[in-house]
């Protein structure tokens, strides 16, 4: 609920669709990664996303589900903020 409730209808989009895609599969410990990246802040993701910053290297190698959510965007949805 939380992923499609953040207020962003992007963010909204994109986020619930890939825990859509992904929660069935999470175990515990990727549920509780996930958690980290809903408690990131929308303007940050945002940006990310988009590619108008660069994603923080430590985010991206301690936060296994960060690391899919921006290969899924990569690959699954590029097109849909330009």
């Amino acid at each position: 609920w939380r992923a499609k409730s953040r207020g962003w209808l992007e963010l909204d989009v994109l986020m619930g669709t890939f825990v859509e895609k992904h929660i069935a599969d999470f175990d515990e410990p990727k549920l509780d990664l996930l958690e980290e990246v809903l408690e990131l802040e929308n303007p940050d993701l945002f940006k990310w996303f988009t590619q108008q910053a660069p994603v923080p290297d430590e985010l991206v190698k301690e936060n296994e589900v960060m690391k899919l959510m921006m290969e899924y965007v990569k690959t699954d949805h590029s097109g849909e903020f330009s």
